[in-house]
């Protein structure tokens, strides 16, 4: 399953998403025979990706939900805080298929945790950029700029974070637009 797993994420990058569907596909029935939670909640992560990328979000949410309640069979706390990872994507799923409220209490749920497991800086960044982008869309500017500031977003330039300082970096500039 962890093979297939990876062998989808090259084919995601090279942008083949039919033969990324099949090896996550096959990843997730390998690992899920094994019992190998981890990489099926990735994998079906994945496919999630690969619809919302086809437009096809509600299939993309309910993959997530499913994929939230596996997380539930974790009995660590360690790798049930892991969560954050579906939370997050389930918010950023959220907010392209205009459902704004709901990518709220995710993604606060996903920032809780982060806290918990003490995420890294550039990746709590990236889910409350994605909270701000939530309220932008709400008109809640004063809620956005409580989890999105430039200082924030200089600091993951700083640490070599481009792809994520440039992803927050785009949720300020349209929030100072809006404004």
């Amino acid at each position: 399953g962890s093979n297939y797993f990876e062998v989808g994420l090259i084919y995601r990058n090279l942008g083949d998403y039919e033969h990324a569907w099949d090896s996550f596909i096959k990843s997730s029935r390998l690992s899920e025979e094994i019992g190998n939670l981890k990489t099926l909640i990735y994998s079906q992560g994945q496919l999630a990706n690969i619809l919302a990328v086809q437009g096809n979000f509600e299939g993309a949410i309910n993959i997530l939900k499913g994929s939230i309640k596996i997380w539930g069979q974790f009995s660590d706390p360690a790798e049930h805080n892991m969560r954050h990872t579906t939370l997050h994507t389930l918010g950023q799923t959220y907010i392209r298929n205009g459902q704004f409220d709901k990518a709220i209490d995710v993604l606060s749920e996903s920032l809780q945790l982060k806290r918990i497991v003490k995420e890294r800086f550039d990746a709590t960044l990236r889910t409350r950029a994605l909270l701000a982008e939530a309220y932008i869309n709400l008109g809640r500017f004063d809620e956005a700029q409580e989890n999105i500031i430039e200082a924030d977003v200089e600091s993951c330039v700083k640490m070599g974070s481009y792809l994520y300082a440039a992803s927050a970096f785009k949720t300020l500039s349209q929030m100072h637009f809006i404004q």
